[in-house]
């Protein structure tokens, strides 16, 4: 009977023990209820995903629709301003024959917009990081439609001067569209599809050539004005209806606009989000800040933990401006040097945002990128003018040089150029000259990659300028300068998409911003040297000049850090736990499964 007792105590105590471990299992697994936890199968391996960021949903969401439509109104505001750039051809003459203008104070109307550009570049990056990239363009869409109206009701030419230059300005909020389609895009072909906007530029400066081959023999150049104000209207229309970008979005931590938008994405693409919950950014302000200069300046903290660690004697205190707050710290033997104070004093007043750009992190990069805008920009654009130059004071005859009188301009009645059809025939195919670069691009971007792309715009573009030192006939030089302007068309093309994928979402805008005011500052200076020097008989110096900063440039491209080419637009602040885990799960091939319900329903 004992016997008997004791083993039915032990199956008691074991029945318990059984009980326990099942409510210990139960209670587990509610949790993980709880918490979101779902599970997929990859092959043989069982992965839980439970959060997953903007750029992944929209990676996984894929090209669609929605990415057709918005590269669309992206196109249209490429399109705007390609046309009141061609403008630029027409209003100079206009302007000398209703005022009776000379040719310096005609030419002075090109710098005004450069200028307003120059300026308008950074002020609306820095205003799209801090205030959102789609209500940054709507800014600079309204301000250029008003400017362009008042340009075409300006009483005196010190007017039409001030409103072109408010158009110039508007206009230099045009790079926002570009970071905003950018955004949109995914990762999968996106150069491909960013170098296509470059289409739009062409079409733009054809339509504007036609309006002004239509109108100016029949009217005032003040109608042309007002017809080609048109598509910012559309545009205008269209900015209402379109979103902003969910990447923006969650940096800011506006976590439920975002999926809002990614839902909008989903739906009229007519995919599903991945499975699990969109990755929560921190709402504080003041930590998002932190956060970011954090991983702004991981690199620095790490190489300097490693050189602490292993090296065996102290390295020098650097003198360095690294605080991101505006504060600089040097040795005490430079503290009371005059370029110190001065390095600091400029320093402590440059924004937060310019700061970001000038750490060590991306301070090479930066750099970098302000030296190849500019110098492309003079290239395409210096190649641009001394193509006409050289058109103008060629010989219909003979094809030798004669020298060009600019003085006299031909007006008629309503204060328009005579200008023949000819003269609007050639205009209007100059911008199909630029559709082999554009090409090139399209085709080169995501097969060779971002820089080795650029290379080879760039060393083509110098080797052309080598016949056309060397040959004196016309057809020689018209092919090879069309063949150097397309190449440089073609490095302009995959640099634009290369700055904007190479600095993270936070100062994206500013980035690009700043860089294209070197742009607009070398649009300002090359008429300089590829028409005012050219007719002074220094044609081959300019030649030169253009060739050596083209391999200049090429080697710069060379230098630069990092290559952008398949990567995430924020892959600069990712840590490399992060980076590894998002290129395993892209090498897996995760395929999420659509059975299970999605947040987008």
């Amino acid at each position: 009977q004992q016997q008997q007792q004791q083993q039915q105590q032990k199956e008691k105590e074991k029945e318990k023990k059984e009980e326990g471990e099942t409510t210990i299992q139960t209670t587990t697994t509610e949790e993980e209820e709880s918490e979101g936890a779902e599970r997929i199968f990859v092959g043989q391996s069982n992965i839980s995903v439970n959060e997953y960021t903007v750029e992944q949903a929209i990676d996984y969401i894929g090209f669609g629709k929605f990415q057709m439509v918005f590269l669309a109104v992206t196109g249209l505001s490429w399109l705007c301003d390609a046309m009141e750039m061609m403008l630029l051809s027409f209003i100079g003459p206009a302007a000398r024959c209703e005022w009776r203008l000379t040719t310096t104070q005609a030419s002075s109307l090109t710098s005004f917009v450069f200028l307003g550009m120059g300026f308008g570049a950074p002020s609306f990056g820095m205003f799209a990081d801090r205030k959102g990239r789609l209500f940054s363009l709507r800014c600079s869409t309204g301000l250029t439609l008003l400017a362009g109206v008042g340009s075409a009701l300006a009483p005196t030419f010190s007017a039409l001067c001030f409103a072109r230059m408010v158009v110039g300005f508007g206009l230099g909020g045009v790079p926002v569209a570009y970071n905003l389609c950018a955004e949109f895009l995914p990762s999968k072909k996106r150069g491909v599809y960013l170098s296509s906007l470059e289409f739009f530029w062409s079409f733009g400066s054809m339509v504007s050539a036609l309006l002004a081959w239509t109108i100016l023999p029949k009217s005032s150049w003040r109608t042309l004005l007002g017809a080609t104000v048109s598509p910012l209207i559309l545009l205008g229309v269209l900015l209402v209806w379109m979103p902003d970008s969910p990447m923006y979005l969650a940096s800011k931590g506006k976590m439920e606009e975002a999926e809002r938008t990614l839902r909008f994405i989903a739906k009229m693409n007519r995919k599903p989000l991945p499975v699990g919950v969109l990755k929560v950014q921190e709402k504080d302000k003041g930590k998002r800040e932190e956060w970011l200069d954090r991983r702004l300046s991981m690199d620095e903290e790490s190489h300097a933990t490693e050189t602490a660690a292993g090296a065996s004697s102290p390295r020098p205190p650097q003198r360095e401006m690294t605080s991101l707050q505006g504060n600089m710290y040097t040795d005490d033997e430079y503290s009371l040097s005059f370029f110190s104070s001065m390095k600091g004093y400029v320093w402590n007043r440059t924004p937060v945002k310019i700061q970001r750009l000038l750490v060590p992190k991306f301070r090479k990069t930066t750099m970098s990128l302000w030296f190849l805008f500019f110098s492309v920009a003079f290239l395409y654009y210096g190649l641009v003018l001394l193509t006409t130059t050289l058109k103008l004071m060629d010989d219909d005859s003979g094809g030798a040089r004669k020298s060009l009188d600019p003085s006299t301009v031909v007006c008629l009645a309503h204060n328009s150029p005579d200008l023949t059809n000819a003269d609007y025939r050639d205009i209007t195919l100059s911008a199909f000259s630029e559709l082999p670069g554009m090409i090139s691009a399209m085709v080169c971007i995501d097969t060779l990659g971002r820089k080795k792309s650029m290379i080879l715009g760039f060393v083509v573009a110098a080797v052309c300028f080598i016949p056309v030192m060397q040959s004196a006939k016309r057809d020689v030089i018209t092919a090879f300068l069309a063949i150097a302007r397309s190449s440089s068309m073609a490095a302009f093309t995959v640099l634009f998409a290369y700055c904007s994928e190479v600095y993270p979402t936070q100062i994206r805008g500013t980035g690009v911003g700043v860089s294209n005011t070197f742009s607009r500052f070398a649009g300002m200076i090359v008429p300089l040297f590829a028409v005012d020097l050219v007719r002074n008989g220094a044609e081959e110096f300019v030649l030169f000049l253009f060739g050596f900063i083209a391999i200049v440039s090429a080697f710069v491209v060379s230098r630069l850090e990092r290559e952008t080419k398949g990567q995430h637009l924020d892959a600069s602040t990712e840590t490399e736990e992060e980076s590894f885990a998002s290129k395993e799960s892209e090498s897996a091939g995760v395929e999420l499964s659509e059975q299970t319900p999605q947040i987008a329903e």
